[in-house]
């Protein structure tokens, strides 16, 4: 009995630790489904992402992207790996914390094609991590300037994070915008909406990090359920 207790005490705290979430993304303008996303989120004793596994679904619910990040050596920056398997491309990133440097690679058709190492800042975050961010500066956050890592260009980008002033009872709205005129009239700001009580996210708007079948970026709106 007392074995089985113990079982079941272990499991129980395995799924505190872990949830399930899934988004649905669709094209900004035209609405229409563009695929699916299912992450698998592995929570630290404070609540921030640990390690979040996210697996990309097309219209027939066939896996076509993959990608981990892992928050051990890092809150904000993440090691992390995606995969295209559309495109047979990949790109890894990886974290050194004693050079303050990021190795990003990328690899198409099983061949490094590209390497470069990225200074990291202290207000540097890449990728997922800027859910973490999001966390940590919920109540705080007003107009903080980030250099924010895009994984497919290499290369990190002067960002505002802004805290929007659209906010209810149940649901806060944070803006992230390149911190460039020029270049801001090209690029949209993308728009995160998140729960006020659970810190979690609801709503994205803005470029996708997955490219359309045919290589070129897209706008989408992805909105998220299962927020127990």
């Amino acid at each position: 009995m007392t074995k089985k207790l113990i079982f079941f005490l272990l499991l129980s705290s395995l799924a505190i630790g872990t949830e399930k979430r899934e988004g649905i993304a669709t094209d900004l303008k035209k609405g229409t489904f563009l695929y699916k996303e299912l992450h698998l989120i592995e929570k630290d004793s404070a609540g921030f992402n640990k390690k979040i596994t996210t697996t990309y679904k097309d219209e027939n619910d066939k896996v076509f992207a993959k990608m981990t990040s892992d928050f051990s050596k890092h809150r904000m920056i993440p090691d992390t790996t995606f995969e295209d398997l559309r495109f047979n491309s990949k790109y890894e990133q990886t974290l050194d914390l004693k050079k303050l440097s990021l190795e990003i690679i990328h690899i198409e058709n099983e061949v490094k094609t590209k390497t470069k190492n990225v200074k990291v800042y202290e207000n540097t975050i890449a990728g997922q991590g800027f859910d973490n961010f999001i966390k940590e500066n919920f109540n705080n956050l007003k107009e903080n300037k980030i250099k924010f890592v895009v994984l497919d260009q290499l290369d990190f980008f002067s960002f505002i994070a802004s805290n929007l002033a659209h906010k209810t009872a149940d649901e806060s709205q944070f803006k992230l915008e390149i911190d460039s005129f020029l270049v801001g009239l090209l690029i949209n700001p993308i728009t995160v909406t998140y729960n006020n009580d659970s810190k979690k996210l609801i709503k994205y708007q803005g470029l996708s990090n997955i490219l359309g079948k045919n290589k070129k970026s897209q706008e989408v709106l992805i909105s998220y359920d299962n927020f127990n």
